[in-house]
């Protein structure tokens, strides 16, 4: 058992707060992390990526929150925004506005103890045998977002949920709740956030549950600190006719691995998902996806561009998978990555499994360098090595940020990953 484990079982059950069915929920969830255990190269679902550094170290809970940073709380202006510091709501720093009738947004820690008909939903999308950060993430959450949308409800503008970690190998476990019902309508930005000084663990779980006719843009930004490790994940499953748009753009950390699980459980169910990111000097960024069709007539959309310089590693793991009986699927999965450097390197492994026969699947991956006759053009027309270098590398990546559809986020993206790339006129 290693120390990671063994700090854990000693702090299970430090945060009071639930009753018995969700006593049960992290007793169960500690249980099963310390029969998983952290995941090896051995493991294929992490072949990839090596934790041996993170099982050598001791993290802990942070009793005394730090003072939020004002700039991180309010980047994009919004009106319906939770601040989350080392996982725990910042009241102080949230401004979660006038809801419409029929929207409630508030902490999951608040929710849980004033609604007991969260046991039906709460760890229903996750699957009964997760993995083990998802498990960890079980038994030791202490709060985060709870947002649910009733009928026919649409949100005018979109709910800002903002995680900040810090300190020296701190402990941060956020876990939220999105439910929106029969023709509800919502747009969510996922922020974490942490300075280039932590050390921490981020260990975030998201569960979405789109019913009917539903439709949900769901964007996670990862601007964390150059030493800190974030692994993430969201478990999401569609009903009949629901619209799910996912954006995750990866841009910091020193070890990220985001991972997204999409069930079409319904008739013409639609999921639209895309990701960008871009590692520099020694980012390890890992990727891993699992959309699965299993209702006729739903439609998927992948594409993630990974772009990797310096002596950064990146991982793309995409899995689609086409149950029985789920005839006329269109499902299309695409992965193009570009190598700046000799030393960047990349792993991609897009992955089809059909049971059906009335399909249309397609997937793909490509791995490459900058185009050298267009880096020549550009130079005859008198732009020099370096821009022109700049330039064709922003231009790879804009495809993913340009799709998004608030204004705000978008504007402030497309800024900082010119800034990242030294680009100043954009």
């Amino acid at each position: 058992m290693t120390q990671l484990v063994d700090t854990f079982v000693d702090q299970a059950g430090a945060e009071p707060g639930g009753n018995g069915w969700l006593n049960a929920v992290r007793a169960q969830g500690v249980e099963r992390f310390n029969k998983l255990g952290i995941p090896t190269l051995g493991d294929e679902d992490w072949k990839y990526t090596n934790l041996r550094a993170l099982a050598s170290k001791r993290f802990s809970l942070q009793q005394n929150l730090p003072t939020v940073d004002s700039t991180l709380a309010g980047v994009c202006g919004l009106t319906h925004r939770l601040v989350f510091v080392q996982g725990v709501l910042d009241e102080g720093a949230s401004t979660p506005g006038n809801l419409p009738d029929g929207a409630t947004l508030m902490s999951i820690h608040d929710a849980l103890s004033q609604d007991d008909a969260l046991q039906a939903t709460l760890r229903s999308v996750m699957p009964e045998k997760a993995n083990a950060f998802a498990e960890l993430n079980n038994g030791l959450f202490r709060d985060g977002a709870y947002l649910k949308i009733r009928a026919g409800c649409s949100l005018d503008k979109p709910v800002e949920l903002v995680f900040i970690s810090s300190g020296e190998k701190t402990l941060c476990m956020p876990r939220n709740l999105i439910v929106l019902e029969k023709g509800a309508n919502a747009s969510v930005i996922e922020r974490q956030y942490s300075d280039d000084e932590s050390t921490g663990l981020s260990n975030s779980a998201t569960e979405i549950v789109l019913e009917q006719d539903s439709r949900l843009d769901y964007n996670l930004v990862q601007l964390q600190g150059k030493k800190t490790t974030h692994i993430g994940g969201a478990w999401v499953r569609q009903a009949a006719g629901s619209r799910l748009t996912t954006r995750t753009i990866t841009l910091g950390g020193a070890l990220v691995r985001n991972e997204l699980n999409v069930s079409l459980d319904g008739e013409g169910a639609h999921a639209n998902c895309s990701g960008l990111f871009y590692g520099r000097q020694r980012q390890h960024m890992d990727n891993h996806t699992t959309i699965r069709h299993a209702a006729p007539e739903c439609t998927s959309r992948e594409l993630y561009k990974g772009i990797l310089d310096g002596r950064a590693r990146g991982v793309f793991h995409g899995r689609v998978v086409v149950e029985q009986g789920a005839q006329l699927t269109l499902a299309e999965q695409q992965n193009p990555n570009l190598l700046l450097s000799r030393d960047a390197e990349i792993d991609t492994k897009p992955q089809l499994e059909i049971y059906a026969d009335d399909v249309k699947c397609s997937h793909g991956a490509t791995v490459g360098e900058l185009d050298k006759k267009q880096l020549f053009y550009m130079q005859s027309r008198g732009i020099d090595f370096a821009s022109a270098k700049t330039l064709l590398t922003y231009a790879f990546a804009a495809q993913v940020v340009e799709e998004i559809e608030i204004d705000s986020l978008r504007e402030e993206l497309i800024s900082r990953i010119a800034e990242q790339m030294h680009l100043t006129d954009l």
